[in-house]
């Protein structure tokens, strides 16, 4: 489920059991009360197995502290990259006091059915978009990338590390600089669903008109959470479903 968070994004993945569920950012603190702690409960959720971290964006990170303590957290993951936001900066320290709860993770490293492919340890790009986690997985039949707020610089550096990637359905955030999904990472993609996580406000993320259009060129379905609201993929069996709100 993709929630959008006032220009940040909270993806929660359901895997069956509870053993390997799974919180990729959360939104800001204000989104936390008002979206993913009502969403979380209604789910039943009362303990996170794990968050996951992308990168430092106070959009979708700024609610952390609050998620672990509310759905006590077992385990943060985070990337390599180091991020100047005090939040991020402030859970890092907390949960580093107990490292066995901590993990950082990159590029190959495995979270349940997930795959990081971006960054390597190593990387040091200078756009915290660039340096955002990426997942991949295959759920119900279906190829998953979950690319965050990844910037130009990583996208080029994803594609280059992995020329053999498809997906069937693709979510992107919108990078500060520079544009989501790139032409030569869709041609390598190629989507059925293209989901973007934007939102009404504040205006600097809303998908622009020149994205859109871009998009729309490709001929296949793109949903924009600004005007569907939350999106549901459902994963049965050899099949799949989307929902939007």
């Amino acid at each position: 489920t993709i929630l959008p968070a006032n220009g940040g994004m909270a993806i929660y993945f359901d895997a069956p059991g509870r053993s390997n569920d799974l919180l990729a950012d959360c939104g800001a603190t204000n989104s936390v009360q008002f979206l993913t702690k009502p969403f979380l409960r209604a789910q039943g959720v009362n303990r996170l197995p794990a968050l996951l971290l992308t990168h430092g964006d106070l959009r979708h990170v700024g609610g952390a502290e609050l998620v672990a303590n509310l759905f006590s957290a077992q385990k943060l993951c985070v990337s390599p990259a180091r991020f100047r936001s005090p939040v991020y900066r402030r859970i890092l320290k907390d949960y580093s006091a107990t490292p066995e709860r901590l993990r950082t993770v990159s590029r190959n490293d495995q979270l349940g059915c997930w795959t990081v492919l971006h960054p390597e340890r190593g990387d040091r790009f200078s756009q915290a978009d660039d340096n955002a986690l990426v997942l991949y997985a295959v759920i119900g039949g279906q190829r998953i990338l979950l690319l965050s707020d990844l910037g130009r610089l990583g996208q080029d550096a994803l594609l280059q590390r992995t020329p053999d990637l498809r997906a069937d359905i693709v979510v992107t955030g919108l990078p500060v600089q520079h544009e989501a999904l790139s032409d030569a990472l869709l041609d390598a993609i190629q989507p059925r669903v293209i989901i973007v996580a934007d939102s009404e406000f504040p205006a600097v993320e809303r998908a622009s008109p020149k994205l859109r259009e871009r998009l729309a060129r490709r001929k296949v379905p793109v949903i924009y959470t600004r005007s569907s609201g939350t999106a549901t993929v459902e994963g049965h069996k050899g099949d799949w479903e989307l929902r939007t709100m």
